[in-house]
């Protein structure tokens, strides 16, 4: 889930994280659970209440089969239309 910080104009915080399940079979005979969870942080600038420009930083861990995979991201582009 993500939020942001405070209301109104300008520059705002943005932070999140969540839960992450996969299922992965292979031609239907093997199936493989994975399970984690992910974080982000960032900020956003609001150019008006319906349009924002930001960027987004984060990580994820996802065990699968007994090993973990561990990802994470220095900066992500993001723009945004609010209805």
């Amino acid at each position: 889930m993500r939020q942001y910080g405070r209301n109104g104009l300008g520059l705002r915080p943005i932070y999140g994280g969540g839960v992450l399940y996969t299922v992965r079979s292979v031609h239907g005979a093997r199936r493989d659970n994975g399970i984690g969870g992910y974080a982000e942080a960032g900020a956003a600038w609001f150019f008006n209440p319906h349009v924002s420009l930001g960027a987004l930083g984060g990580v994820s861990a996802l065990r699968t089969d007994g090993s973990w995979d561990v990802r994470g991201s220095v900066a992500r582009l993001t723009g945004a239309v609010y209805f």
